[in-house]
């Protein structure tokens, strides 16, 4: 497993703080086909809470603190996880200390997919030579992609059962910089904003009871 941490490109910073391998060294027991005994072998680690918080705090935080942009380091920096059970909590003390020490994911897939390792080194390698490569444009077009899926899943009242939408964006790049943010229509906010105050009303509804 690996971990990696992408921002929005922007002047004078491509958006790709780092990536890292989640793994360990064990010298191998016995013999097989693939090794012999008594080499080192990489082995992947299982991703906890706590190798979660490790990874924020002595991998991720300290690779924002050094390559974000000068004339954004006042600006609010949010740290935006996937849903894995492993991720760390919005309020975990120790992130926020992290945060504040010093004042302070597709397109690789279809990269790194072109070849097929054999071995975890392998995966890495290529992982890490599939994140180099990875161009600013593409990483702006997956943000562009992630405000219409954030779009989309507003108008479906929080559900995700749609279809990705295509807004051509390589034609909207050829003809100009890029749009910072697509436009949304104020009644989806609004509606979106009202749905959970719906939801938490039909919950304090008394239940009927049983005849």
């Amino acid at each position: 497993m690996l971990m990696c941490a992408v921002a929005r490109p922007r002047k004078g910073f491509d958006g790709k703080h780092s990536i890292w391998p989640i793994t360990m060294q064990q010298l191998t027991l016995g013999d097989s086909k693939n090794r012999p005994k008594g080499i080192l072998e990489t082995k992947s680690v299982n991703v906890d809470k706590g190798m979660s918080r490790t990874l924020l705090t002595e991998k991720i935080i300290p690779a924002i603190k050094e390559k974000w942009p000068l004339g954004e380091k006042n600006r609010p920096i949010f740290i935006r996880q996937d849903n894995a059970p492993a991720h760390v909590l919005v309020d975990d003390p120790e992130i926020y200390e992290a945060g504040h020490e010093d004042g302070f994911f597709a397109s690789i897939q279809s990269l790194q997919s072109r070849t097929t390792p054999k071995t975890i080194d392998g995966l890495i390698a290529e992982d890490e030579k599939a994140f180099e490569e990875t161009k600013p444009a593409t990483l702006n077009c997956t943000f562009l992609t992630l405000q219409t899926v954030m779009h989309d899943v507003m108008v479906n009242d929080g559900k995700n059962n749609f279809n990705p939408r295509h807004i051509q964006k390589k034609s909207l790049m050829q003809s100009g910089p890029p749009p910072r943010s697509l436009r949304c229509d104020v009644d989806i906010v609004q509606r979106a904003r009202q749905k959970p105050r719906e939801l938490r009303d039909i919950q304090r509804r008394p239940k009927r009871k049983r005849a």
